[in-house]
């Protein structure tokens, strides 16, 4: 069982073996190779603008991603593929913005985890001196701290995930 936001799932089945295979089936490349292919045409008069509207779904694409990753982490650490198969965008916003206030967050880490946090526990085992691994850790903390916040900001609510409704008679 685990908990998507504040919504409980339930899993059954070889969820080790089908948890590893998730998590050895990203590719961290896709998202470099998606900004170089686009990036050589953003100037190109004819493909400019398609280039550009790419690198923009690309982005949306690669920060829902990682925070909906971070959030895996916050909430289901041991099992991200049910975490990652079954929240909604509504609930990763939430999450995320839990996250960034530090408020109440059904977790394993604690009620209250914030991005530094999680940055503490996914390079915990980077193999560095204590006082760079803590630079470290406090650099991916506010990093990932300044994309939440660009994502939860309204217009990128609207610009990443228009809510288009028809007009009356359509």
């Amino acid at each position: 069982m685990i908990v998507v936001d504040e919504r409980p799932e339930v899993f059954w089945g070889r969820l080790k073996e089908r948890n590893y295979r998730f998590l050895r089936g990203i590719d961290p490349g896709f998202w470099s190779y998606q900004a170089s292919v686009h990036a050589e045409h953003v100037h190109d008069p004819e493909e400019g603008q398609r280039a550009a509207g790419a690198l923009r779904i690309v982005y949306g694409q690669g920060v829902e991603t990682l925070l909906a990753l971070l959030a895996s982490a916050a909430q289901t650490p041991h099992f991200p593929l049910g975490w990652m198969s079954r929240y909604r965008i509504e609930e990763l916003r939430s999450v995320t913005a839990k996250i960034q206030a530090r408020d109440q967050l059904l977790s394993p880490w604690g009620d209250r985890t914030s991005s530094e946090e999680l940055s503490a526990a996914v390079h915990g085992s980077v193999p560095q001196e204590d006082r760079e691994k803590h630079s470290l850790v406090q650099r991916f903390g506010r990093a990932w701290a300044s994309i939440a916040h660009q994502f939860l900001e309204p217009e990128s609510d609207a610009e990443y995930n228009p809510r288009w409704t028809p007009k009356a008679g359509h």
